[in-house]
């Protein structure tokens, strides 16, 4: 009767005494090196939205009362993967012909000194210019 090898639990690795070992020097290496890369990474993501929110806001500035009402998309970015400001501008204005309620007011909106200023002030003269 022939007896077939069950196989190990371990996959072609094993955990038998054929089984390659590294030291623990080497190991706590790797250890070192992937959480140092996995720090780099999260780093570089919060670059990365950190420059898109900025590209953002410097696109829309004086368009847009608040640039978060954009959002980001993908379509934004020029060949190499940068924010492009023409794209970004671009659906800023889409988005303000869409709901022109999200626009900054442009022009005199009534805030602000009138006239030449006076020497002298007087409760008469504020409300006759008011009325």
């Amino acid at each position: 009767m022939r007896t077939r090898s069950r196989p190990s639990l371990w996959g072609p690795w094993g955990a038998g005494e054929d089984a390659e070992t590294f030291s623990r020097e080497y190991v706590e290496r790797l250890r070192a090196e992937a959480a140092e890369a996995r720090v780099r990474a999260k780093r570089a993501d919060e670059a990365e939205e950190r420059l898109r929110g900025l590209a953002l806001a410097d696109a829309v500035r004086g368009l847009l009362m608040d640039p978060s009402d954009l959002g980001w998309d993908e379509t934004y970015v020029d060949e190499n993967g940068w924010p492009d400001h023409d794209k970004i501008l671009a659906a800023a204005e889409e988005l303000v012909a869409r709901r022109p309620h999200l626009a900054r007011p442009r022009g005199d909106v009534g805030l602000g000194r009138r006239g030449e200023p006076s020497d002298d002030v007087s409760l008469v003269g504020i409300m006759s210019q008011n009325a």
